[in-house]
């Protein structure tokens, strides 16, 4: 049971860790679309992963003919404008590479503690095989 429950979490921690690394390797791509990853927990235990591009912010960079519509000045040091849903930067991406490495961060660390529980539950129950056996 926990094995499977860790196996789950790890699968959807690599799911993760492959959309932010998607981001960051398309993040100066001109018209990317962020890929926006989300868990949610599974009622038989694990979690479930959903992965879908976001929308919202490029409908403000472009039109509907995929051609650049006037956007406010962009930060010469960073590149980025502000908008009513977040950021763009000069390319009309919507891609926050601080926000993508915390992501990967997040499910790194958390690949690390499922597999702690895994260690646990094999020596606890290598223990009960010990004591009964």
């Amino acid at each position: 049971m926990i094995s499977s429950i860790v196996s789950n979490g790890m699968q959807a921690m690599l799911g993760k860790l492959d959309a932010h690394a998607q981001n960051i390797a398309n993040a100066r791509t001109p018209g990317y679309r962020k890929l926006v990853p989300r868990t949610t927990e599974n009622p038989e235990g694990g979690v479930d992963l959903s992965v879908e591009r976001d929308p919202g912010e490029l409908e403000a960079a472009y039109g509907p003919d995929g051609t650049p519509v006037e956007t406010p000045e962009a930060d010469p040091s960073t590149g980025r404008v502000s908008s009513t849903t977040g950021s763009l930067d000069q390319e009309g991406n919507d891609v926050d590479l601080v926000e993508e490495m915390v992501g990967m961060d997040e499910a790194v660390l958390t690949m690390q503690a499922l597999a702690k529980v895994y260690q646990r539950s094999e020596a606890a129950l290598g223990s009960l095989f010990d004591a009964f056996g």
